[in-house]
């Protein structure tokens, strides 16, 4: 799994209530529930880098990941009381967000850096950091469904676990993970070692 930094991401709670961003709650009426919230933010000091990490696997820019990964939190924090498998939920709801936004992405050029985003490392090893970019730069030459399964892969989610959450057979996972690792081989050559 790629590392996107070392810092614990921002607490949910910051995001909520800002411009544009919807309430955490899903009826202004409902009563706090602090084992609810205790729950949820440890899902979410837990699993936003690797949710980041899962969207970099699939193809998205940085800053693409970090906002579909904090828009997913925040629907999770929506849905907190019916999701029964939080980590398989996000990363499916973030895949189906991040393919919906580059059917509708347009890009224009811009000489602007981008602003500091907290998710981002800033002070990543050199030699770790190119290794990484190697291996997202061959992950994004496989076909977008070999990077599904790779990045549900890399995230510990078995060939089942997959078939399930992407409505495939068993069998065609296996085979779209042996087709992307053997790519990726080709990619990267027998000798490298990387951190996924």
């Amino acid at each position: 799994m790629v590392a996107v930094q070392d810092e614990e991401p921002p607490d949910w709670r910051s995001t909520v209530g800002a411009p544009g961003v919807a309430s955490a709650r899903t009826s202004p009426a409902e009563p706090p529930n602090p084992a609810a919230d205790a729950a949820f933010t440890a899902f979410y000091r837990q699993d936003t880098r690797a949710l980041v990490g899962f969207l970099l696997q699939l193809g998205a820019r940085v800053d693409d990941a970090i906002e579909v990964a904090q828009d997913t939190m925040l629907e999770a924090r929506q849905r907190w009381g019916s999701i029964e498998n939080p980590r398989a939920w996000v990363r499916t709801v973030a895949s189906r967000a991040y393919g919906r936004r580059m059917a509708a992405t347009v890009e224009y050029p811009t000489e602007e850096l981008p602003e500091p985003v907290p998710l981002r490392r800033a002070d990543a090893d050199l030699v770790a950091w190119e290794r990484r970019q190697d291996f997202l730069t061959a992950v994004r030459a496989l076909s977008f469904r070999q990077r599904q399964v790779v990045s549900w892969a890399f995230d510990g989610f078995t060939p089942a676990e997959i078939a399930a959450e992407l409505k495939m057979t068993s069998q065609a996972v296996r085979a779209s993970l042996y087709q992307a690792r053997k790519a990726l081989l080709g990619i990267l050559g027998p000798t490298w070692k990387g951190e996924q």
